[in-house]
């Protein structure tokens, strides 16, 4: 059975968001990789105004807050993005990792890509869950910024290069424009 879009309006209130590298692949850990897709994503949240409220960029994911300014507008974003850092993280294969070309390959074989499309980068889908509750709101954000400490990549959260915990922690802003969003969940 096919699994459908939850349909709601993502203007009216955040949402959590969370994609995945096909088969958990660590790309991030590669900085050029992971400061080059944040920079794409900045890109495209300007392009269709969206809050971003936090997130997180593992090695192999991203987890978010988002809001979009017009309804609709939230898939369009996640789309354009996984297909540019799609296209950045190929190119970087290309040039300097054969071994990870080939687990994209691999990838669309799996997913049944036709020719055109050899090869599978990010997970179809994306998982989200609208927040309209301030408490679930929190929880969310702890879950997000308290990632990369309970998988043993930072001692702190804020120190995490990654992520928006050090700008709700001192005002380092780092790669994305966010939106504050204490006045959500209070």
């Amino acid at each position: 059975m096919k699994r459908g879009r939850t349909k709601y309006d993502d203007s009216e209130f955040p949402v959590f968001i969370t994609t995945t590298i096909t088969h958990h692949i660590s790309v991030f850990h590669i900085k050029l990789l992971a400061t080059s897709c944040l920079q794409l994503l900045e890109d495209v949240r300007k392009k269709y105004e969206m809050k971003i409220y936090c997130y997180c960029l593992m090695p192999s994911h991203i987890h978010m807050i988002v809001q979009s300014i017009n309804k609709g507008d939230l898939s369009n974003f996640i789309r354009e993005w996984k297909s540019f850092s799609a296209k950045k993280i190929l190119e970087f294969a290309n040039e300097q990792s054969p071994a990870l070309l080939e687990l994209f390959r691999r990838s669309a074989e799996e997913f049944g890509l036709t020719k055109e499309q050899s090869n599978q980068v990010w997970m179809p889908r994306f998982d989200d869950l609208q927040l309209r509750k301030p408490e679930t709101t929190r929880t969310k954000i702890n879950y997000i910024h308290g990632n990369p400490v309970r998988k043993g990549l930072m001692e702190t959260a804020e120190k995490f290069l990654y992520s928006s915990a050090g700008w709700y922690d001192d005002g380092d802003e780092r790669f994305l424009t966010l939106t504050d969003i204490k006045g959500i969940i209070y």
